[in-house]
């Protein structure tokens, strides 16, 4: 999606607990060499 940062689920779990973060979970994306990825959208409180 234009103008939003998609993060793996792997960097959800290392962010999730910052402060000032939201997140919106998006679904299961194709990666190209990964496989299929759980992602999240990311933005600031």
């Amino acid at each position: 999606m234009p103008g939003q940062v998609n993060i793996s689920e792997t960097t959800y779990e290392l962010v999730k607990n910052e402060p000032g973060l939201t997140f919106t979970p998006c679904g299961k994306v194709q990666a190209k060499g990964k496989g299929v990825l759980e992602m999240h959208f990311v933005s600031n409180a």
